[in-house]
């Protein structure tokens, strides 16, 4: 058996990694829900799916509210690629 299966404070934090990533990935499929929602008024509106101001004016918005400086380029790094595969996703549908 591994030094790391038997660790008990190295369980207790990855079963609690493990929680965070079933909400990470419930929350993903709401967003996706969401967006699919968005692209159907964009569509009738003959709208494109892709805005760059308002990415980046979300972008701010969540860095700003955030206000965590030292994490900030992997936050947006996170951010702007959740927002490629929700529109490679709408893409697609």
């Amino acid at each position: 058996m591994s030094e790391s299966s038997t660790n008990p404070e190295l369980q207790r934090l990855r079963q609690k990694m493990d929680r965070i990533n079933l909400q990470m990935a419930e929350l993903f499929v709401s967003r996706l829900n969401l967006a699919g929602k968005i692209g159907e008024i964009k569509k009738q509106q003959g709208l494109s799916l892709y805005d760059a101001k308002r990415e980046e004016e979300m972008l701010a918005m969540v860095l700003d509210q955030l206000k965590k400086d030292d994490v900030a380029p992997w936050v947006r790094s996170y951010l702007t690629r959740t927002f490629d595969l929700t529109l490679d996703y709408l893409r697609k549908s």
